[in-house]
């Protein structure tokens, strides 16, 4: 949302009981426009998560977008990506 979280993320993350949710698991990805003036929700959820008290068990992951207003889709490769940092996620529940 223009190289930050959305608010409503923000928001939501607003609204997390931070005593309950201290020591449990969590990761942060986002999706966005690939411009060399980008910024990272991913980075910022990440940063939130941790202020939280969660334990963040993967690197935030960025996923690139390409097209225009509703024809937006993820560019070639970055399903693939996201697979593989999904399946690195879940590792690190077992």
């Amino acid at each position: 949302m223009a190289f930050k979280m959305s608010k409503g993320v923000s928001d939501f993350l607003d609204l997390l009981p931070e005593k309950e949710l201290s020591g449990k698991f969590a990761a942060a990805f986002d999706t966005q426009i690939q411009h060399r003036l980008s910024g990272s929700a991913a980075k910022g959820i990440d940063g939130r998560l941790k202020k939280l008290g969660l334990k963040v068990i993967a690197a935030p992951l960025e996923s690139y977008i390409e097209g225009k207003d509703d024809r937006l889709r993820l560019k070639d490769g970055e399903v693939e990506r996201a697979k593989n940092w999904a399946q690195e996620v879940a590792k690190s529940l077992l």
